[in-house]
């Protein structure tokens, strides 16, 4: 028969990307975890909290930026239950580490009752564009015929209006005029 060992369950996800800064510059996922380890060591050192962590290869896609990165993730290991306090500033600790080891500017980690960013400036990465007319521009000079459309938006509960745009290249553009954000999925020809 199995032991079985139970705790209250807990878990926090953050991701890094493997990129130095707002650079080109790759992080290779070996290197990736050679600062892992160290940063792991170090958090043992400094709490006494040992963090399995796992480590899931990704990618963060966001208005004209696409960069590889990892999703990093934790659970409260029944086999060695910590305090969640202790545990929570642990996992900030080690991302603060890495954060500063791998130049990375900003993160999120996800707590189940809480959600931290961090970040050392409020720069943005120069490929996101957040700027919609500046996409809708550039969308329109390359032969697309603007379509528009109305579509819920449940959170302000009311319609709002988008913009399609098909091509060759992208069967279908949607853009929301209102908020100064864009979509864009790319659909097979059938």
């Amino acid at each position: 028969m199995m032991n079985r060992i139970s705790s209250k369950t807990f878990t926090a996800v953050a991701t890094l990307g493997l990129l130095k800064g707002y650079t080109s510059q790759p992080i290779s996922l070996s290197n990736f975890k050679k600062e892992l380890q160290i940063g792991q060591k170090a958090v043992l050192d400094t709490t006494g909290v040992a963090l399995i962590t796992k480590v899931t290869p990704c990618e963060i896609v966001f208005l004209g930026q696409e960069e590889p990165s990892v999703t990093l993730e934790w659970i409260q290991y029944p086999k060695f239950s910590t305090d969640e306090v202790l545990l929570k500033k642990a996992i900030i600790h080690l991302v603060e580490l890495l954060m500063a080891a791998l130049e990375q500017n900003r993160t999120v980690i996800v707590f189940a009752d809480e959600t931290i960013c961090l970040e050392k400036s409020g720069a943005i990465d120069p490929r996101i564009k957040l700027n919609a007319e500046s996409a809708i521009t550039s969308l329109t000079t390359s032969n697309k015929t603007p379509n528009t459309f109305l579509y819920p938006d449940h959170t302000l509960e009311m319609m709002k209006t988008g913009v399609v745009y098909d091509s060759k290249e992208f069967l279908r553009d949607v853009s929301e005029d209102s908020l100064a954000f864009k979509i864009r999925s790319k659909n097979q020809k059938s």
